[in-house]
């Protein structure tokens, strides 16, 4: 409930941090209910400070937190599980750690001639861009037809842009933080297995140091930098702005949160519709989103 939350904050005292995603933040409906917002506001009342750590995009996590009235105690969101960390009020980006687009572009060229039928979609990590630049409507249609995802849907709604010259305008653009590869098939295992070997090439000739793996979307590989991880952001941003590890408790209840609980330590906490692994790394536990 709000008093052992905001008392767990307390105990952190003054000018302390606390980093929590939209995903734990947010009832199914994706709501902050009374009593979280409540106790966020305490703690921010208080002295403390309050960033989210998410894998969404820039977009996408900023939209949470203008429209739940939280825009005057978030302070900072590290997005895209860590790609660039961005600073209220204007949602600049003051840090970012991606692709470049010539590294991109030339992964990109590598897959078209390697694997027919596939098709891209990317989230440049500068300002300005709300929504994925896609390669075809094709990519589009796929994602269409992901009726039962909520992912998939909230793509659609942002109104990803179809890019007539989209490898071109990728290499043109700065950095990003991740691709994502459908394929008209839906196999996943099988474009994992098919793009191994250009990610082994990229990797081994370039030093890109991409990973592959599973997409929320059916069927999708999201390639990304093998470092790119929210503790990654966390650390960036608390050496930019003067805090440490210690000074900072995390919330969070997915697998892309692990890196940020042993980045924190101690003072990490799972909510209780955590995975079982998240709960080995914390120290703490509450009840999700009070009134969901």
């Amino acid at each position: 409930d709000v008093s052992k939350q905001y008392a767990f904050y307390s105990r952190l005292g003054p000018n302390r941090w606390v980093g929590r995603g939209p995903g734990t933040l947010c009832t199914s409906a994706n709501e902050i209910g009374p009593a979280t917002k409540a106790a966020l506001d305490g703690f921010a009342a208080a002295g403390g400070r309050v960033l989210i750590a998410t894998g969404r995009s820039v977009a996408a996590a900023t939209e949470v937190v203008d429209r739940c009235g939280l825009s005057g105690t978030i302070e900072y969101c590290v997005c895209m599980d860590g790609g660039c960390v961005v600073q209220a009020p204007n949602w600049e980006v003051i840090w970012s750690d991606g692709f470049s687009g010539t590294a991109v572009a030339r992964v990109l060229r590598a897959i078209e001639a390697a694997v027919p039928g596939c098709s891209f979609g990317v989230l440049p990590l500068g300002n300005g861009y709300d929504s994925d630049v896609v390669s075809s409507e094709a990519y589009l249609d796929i994602l269409r037809q992901e009726t039962d995802s909520t992912l998939a849907a909230e793509i659609l709604s942002r109104r990803p842009r179809v890019s007539e010259s989209f490898i071109n305008e990728v290499e043109a653009t700065g950095a990003m933080g991740w691709i994502r590869v459908l394929h008209t098939d839906g196999d996943r295992d099988a474009l994992l297995d098919a793009l191994a070997p250009v990610v082994e090439y990229e990797n081994s000739q370039h030093g890109s140091h991409v990973a592959a793996g599973e997409s929320v979307v059916a069927g999708a590989v999201i390639l990304r930098r093998a470092t790119t991880d929210k503790s990654v952001g966390l650390a960036a941003m608390a050496k930019q702005l003067g805090f440490t590890a210690d000074k900072c408790c995390v919330f969070g209840d997915e697998s892309n949160d692990w890196g940020m609980f042993r980045w924190s330590g101690k003072n990490c906490v799972y909510t209780d519709n955590a995975f079982r692994s998240n709960r080995r790394l914390c120290s703490e536990a509450f009840v999700a989103n009070p009134g969901n």
